[in-house]
């Protein structure tokens, strides 16, 4: 079955993603290509093929690309900012446990994690000073900050606004 994928350009074109290092922008599309349909995937077997350091996982960790699990597997959170998969083409993830832990942004369609804020989940998954090298930038530089969820949003399953 084909699989046809899409990225935003305000997300592939914006500051905080071309302010990444290429490997870590290269790390986020090939990942993108081969998430499921609710944009879960396992970065290891991508991370293998590209090459790629797991401090370009981490720099998409730290600036909130990705969101981890214990379980090893990431879900690209602007995923349905990308995609659009229409429902009868629509396969549900395997990955219902890490799924349950999520919430989607009613107006920006981005995965937030549910009942604590996105820095706090960071912070367990990679201690914080461990981030510090990774987010360096010049004195001439705003240094990034992990976004900080400022509302709450919950999806009415009865809405005809879910997508899928």
């Amino acid at each position: 079955m084909r699989r046809a994928r899409m990225f935003a350009s305000e997300i592939v074109t914006s500051d905080s993603f071309l302010d990444m290092p290429v490997s870590a922008r290269d790390l986020y599309i090939q990942l993108g290509m081969r998430c499921d349909d609710d944009g879960f995937v396992s970065p290891r077997s991508v991370m293998r093929m590209l090459g790629a350091a797991d401090d370009d996982l981490k720099v998409l960790i730290a600036k909130a690309f990705v969101i981890p699990f214990d379980t090893g597997v990431v879900v690209v959170r602007h995923w349905k900012v990308n995609n659009y998969i229409r429902k009868d083409i629509y396969h549900p993830t395997v990955h219902q446990l890490e799924a349950s832990h999520l919430k989607v942004s009613l107006g920006s369609k981005v995965y937030e994690p549910k009942g604590f804020a996105l820095g706090s989940l960071i912070s367990t998954v990679i201690p914080p000073e461990a981030l510090k090298p990774l987010l360096q930038t010049s004195a001439a530089e705003k240094a990034p900050t992990i976004p900080e969820i400022a509302k709450e949003h919950t999806i009415d399953e009865n809405s005809s606004d879910i997508y899928y």
